[in-house]
């Protein structure tokens, strides 16, 4: 039952990470945009 949880822990953090990298690139994206202008 220990790896099921694991496996779950690691599904939520990876969710976590992806939304997180977004997050960040979009920041990027949008500080360079203003930059421009």
């Amino acid at each position: 039952m220990a790896l099921d949880e694991d496996m779950d822990n690691f599904v939520e953090f990876a969710v976590k990470l992806s939304i997180f990298n977004e997050t960040i690139i979009v920041l990027n994206v949008n500080m360079t945009i203003m930059n421009w202008f």
